[in-house]
């Protein structure tokens, strides 16, 4: 969901102020990219206990940290491979 939220909202943006399709494109592709800053936030988290709630089982919460992971994997790897469709490379 945020992958797509930046891409409309960084895409939409730079055709707004009249840049060509292919080129919005790929400055909504850029700044979907995700990473390092959400995993070094997911590790603080983790470590101050954030993805645990006392007494409570939580199947969401117990595997929470494991999705902000894979999803910055995922992003990562995805933004090159977009970029390179969207330019034909």
């Amino acid at each position: 969901v945020a992958f797509i939220g930046k891409f409309i909202g960084a895409g939409v943006s730079a055709l707004a102020v009249g840049m060509p399709r292919k080129e919005a494109a790929a400055v909504g592709v850029g700044m979907s990219a995700r990473g390092a800053v959400e995993l070094v936030i997911a590790d603080i988290a983790l470590e101050a206990g954030i993805f645990t709630v006392p007494d409570i089982q939580s199947a969401i919460l117990d595997n929470l940290f494991s999705a902000v992971v894979v999803m910055a994997i995922v992003t990562t790897v995805a933004t090159p491979v977009l970029l390179k469709w969207i330019y034909g490379k």
